[in-house]
C-alpha cells in the first residue's frame, strides 16, 4: 500500500496537523480557517475534486477527515490524497535539493542530538565520580 492510500498514515498525519493547528490558533481561529477553506472549495478555487467533495461535506455525506484518512473511497477523495502525497514528496525533494548534504530528517537530527547529549552526560558523570574519589583520598 502506498503512503497516499494508507488510511492509518493519513489519520496519523491529520491528527498531527490538527494538533499543530490547535497550538497555532486560539479557539475560533481554526474554525474560521476551516470555513475559509470550505468557501474556497465551494467556489472551485481548490479544484473540481475539492468542489465536489465540499458539496458532499455540506450534505453530511462525508467529512474532510474521511477524505484525508481514506475512509472516503470516492474517486475525488483518492485524487486529493494522491495529489497531496505527490506534492508533499515534491516539497521534501525540493528541500533536500536546496540544502545538499542536509537530509532534512528531524528524526535523525534528534537521534544524533540525543546520542551526543547521552555521551556528554556519561562523561560528566565519570568526571564527578573521579572528583568524589579524589576528595575521599584527601
Amino acid at each position: 500500500m502506498t503512503p497516499a492510500n494508507d488510511p492509518a498514515a493519513w489519520r496519523e498525519r491529520l491528527a498531527a496537523i490538527r494538533s499543530e493547528l490547535d497550538e497555532l490558533f486560539p479557539p475560533g481561529e481554526a474554525e474560521d480557517a476551516e470555513e475559509a477553506f470550505a468557501a474556497q472549495a465551494r467556489a472551485g478555487a481548490l479544484g473540481r475534486e475539492w468542489q465536489v467533495l465540499q458539496g458532499r461535506i455540506d450534505l453530511n455525506l462525508t467529512t474532510r477527515e474521511a477524505v484525508l484518512s481514506g475512509e472516503d473511497d470516492s474517486v475525488e477523495a483518492a485524487f486529493v490524497r494522491e495529489t497531496g502525497a505527490r506534492q508533499s514528496e515534491a516539497l521534501v525533494d525540493a528541500l533536500r535539493r536546496s540544502a545538499p548534504g542536509d537530509p532534512r530528517d528531524p528524526g535523525a537530527e534528534l537521534r544524533a542530538l540525543h546520542a551526543e547529549t547521552t555521551e556528554r552526560g556519561a562523561r560528566i558523570q565519570e568526571m564527578l565520580r573521579d572528583m568524589a574519589a579524589r576528595e575521599r583520598r584527601i
